[in-house]
C-alpha cells in the first residue's frame, strides 16, 4: 500500500470569489469563517470592469496579548480585496486602468493614515494597545472609505 501525497494548498496564491454577498452580512464573521475552516490568510485582488467601486470596508483585528491589529479588508458588490499583499496586488492584471488608479490612490491614503500614528512603522498593519484608540482609527478609516 502506497502512501497518499497530501499537499497543502497555499490558499494565499488563489484569487478567490465571493458572489452576491447580501449587505445585511456579517463580513467580519464571513472572514473568520473563511480564516477557519479553509485556512486562508489573505485574499487576492481579484476585479473586474462591470463591478461597482469599493462600498465599504471591511474590518477585523485579533487581540494577542492586548495588542490590537488592524487589517484592511475592502469589500466590493461582488469581490473582496485586500490590499495587504503588495506584491499580488500591484502585479495583478487589471480590466479596467482607471479603477486600478483610484485602487492605488485609495491604498495609498489609507496606509499613509495608519502609519501616521503607527507606533512600528516597519509593519503593514497598525497596532494599538489601547482598544479606545484603535476603534477611534477604524472610524477614521471608514471615513476615508465613505469619500470613495
Amino acid at each position: 500500500m502506497t502512501e497518499k501525497n497530501q499537499e497543502k494548498i497555499e490558499y494565499s496564491n488563489i484569487p478567490f470569489f465571493i458572489k452576491n454577498i447580501s449587505e445585511k452580512w456579517d463580513y467580519r464573521s464571513l472572514y473568520d469563517f473563511f480564516v477557519k475552516f479553509g485556512s486562508f490568510k489573505f485574499f487576492k485582488p481579484v476585479f473586474s470592469s462591470d463591478m461597482s467601486f469599493i462600498r465599504f470596508i471591511f474590518l477585523s483585528y485579533k487581540e494577542e496579548r492586548s495588542v490590537y491589529y488592524l487589517h484592511e479588508h475592502f469589500n466590493t458588490k461582488n469581490f473582496i480585496i485586500d490590499f495587504s499583499t503588495k506584491k499580488d496586488y500591484e502585479s495583478s492584471s487589471f480590466v479596467d486602468t482607471s479603477l486600478k488608479a483610484k485602487c492605488i490612490e485609495l491604498k495609498n491614503k489609507i496606509m499613509h493614515q495608519m502609519n501616521k500614528d503607527s507606533q512600528e512603522k516597519s509593519s503593514a498593519s497598525l497596532y494599538f494597545t489601547d482598544k479606545n484608540k484603535w476603534n477611534e482609527k477604524v472610524a477614521e478609516i471608514k471615513e476615508i472609505i465613505k469619500k470613495y
